[in-house]
C-alpha cells in the first residue's frame, strides 16, 4: 500500500532504525504499530542546504516524516513501519510513528492541513478507524509499554508524555487536531467501516437496539392486524370497513 506519495523524499539514515542489541529489526510488521507522536523541531530548515535528514545524522535520531511551515511534507521512510529513534526507548519507538513539525510558534494553516493529511494516510495505511488523544505515561519502559497497549490502536501522543523532554513545547493544538483528524478519517471510511465504528459508541448502540425493537414490534403488529382483518373479513363476507380497521388498531395499541 502506498503512503505519502505526494511528499518530498529525504531518506533518513538507514542505520538509524531498530535495536540490534535487542534483536529488534529496523522495520517491523504493521501489526506492531499502534499510533504516532507529534513532535516540534523547535527550529527551521533551509533545504536543499540543510534538510531534516542532516539533523538526523548529526543528532543520531530519525523519524518518519516532517511537516514544514509552508505545508510541504518530507518523507524519510518509504513506509511507516520502521522503528525510528524519535521518542525515547524501544517501548515507544517500536509501536509509534514519529512526525516532526517545523518551526517554534503555533502550527501554520498550511501545516495543519498537511498534518491532517499525513495522519489520515498513516491511519489508513494501518487500517486504524479512530483517532484518540492519548495521555501521559509514567515514562518508564514497562509503564510506557503497558500504557500504549491499554490505549489501543489509533492513539496520538506528545513526546513529553513518553520521555523527559520539553518537546513539543506547547505547540500541539489538540483542541483543533482531534476533531479535524476525526472528521478526515470519517470522510476516508467506507460506509461499512463508518457503521462499524459508530456501533462502538454506547449511545449509538442503544439507538440501534431501539430501532431493532421497533422493527420487531412493527412486525408483530402487522401480523396481529393481518389476523384480525382476515377474521373480520370472513364474518363480513369479505369486506372490512375502514372504521373496523381503525377499531382493531386501537385495540392492539391498548393491549
Amino acid at each position: 500500500m502506498s503512503w505519502l506519495e505526494r511528499a518530498i523524499d529525504d531518506p533518513a539514515p538507514a542505520a538509524h532504525a531498530g535495536y540490534s542489541g535487542l534483536h529488534i529489526a529496523p522495520e517491523v510488521d504493521a501489526a506492531l504499530k499502534s499510533g504516532a507522536v507529534v513532535h516540534s523541531a523547535a527550529g527551521l530548515w533551509s533545504p536543499p542546504g540543510y534538510k531534516p535528514s542532516d539533523l538526523m545524522r548529526s543528532r543520531g535520531n530519525s523519524w518518519d516524516a516532517t511537516i514544514m511551515v509552508n505545508g510541504d511534507v518530507w518523507r524519510h521512510r518509504p513506509r511507516p513501519t520502521f522503528v525510528n529513534w524519535h521518542a525515547g526507548g524501544p517501548a515507544q519507538n517500536v509501536p509509534l510513528c514519529g512526525f516532526e513539525t517545523e518551526g517554534t510558534g503555533p502550527w501554520t494553516a498550511a501545516q495543519k492541513a498537511s498534518l491532517v493529511r499525513v495522519l489520515t494516510e498513516t491511519w489508513a495505511y494501518f487500517g486504524w478507524q479512530r483517532f484518540v488523544k492519548a495521555a501521559p505515561t509514567d515514562k518508564t519502559q514497562d509503564g510506557i509499554r503497558q500504557a500504549i497497549l491499554a490505549a489501543g490502536k489509533g492513539c496520538a501522543y506528545e513526546h513529553n508524555w513518553l520521555d523527559y523532554t520539553s518537546c513539543p513545547g506547547g505547540r500541539d493544538d489538540w483542541g483543533w487536531l482531534v476533531p479535524a483528524a476525526k472528521a478526515a478519517l470519517e470522510e476516508e471510511m467506507t460506509p461499512a467501516e463508518l457503521f462499524a465504528q459508530l456501533k462502538k459508541d454506547k449511545d449509538f448502540a442503544s439507538y440501534l437496539t431501539l430501532i431493532e425493537q421497533l422493527r420487531r414490534a412493527q412486525g408483530t403488529l402487522e401480523a396481529q392486524l393481518g389476523a384480525h382483518v382476515g377474521d373480520a373479513a370472513k364474518h363480513a363476507g369479505g369486506g372490512v370497513s375502514e372504521e373496523r380497521v381503525a377499531e382493531i388498531i386501537r385495540e392492539l395499541v391498548a393491549d
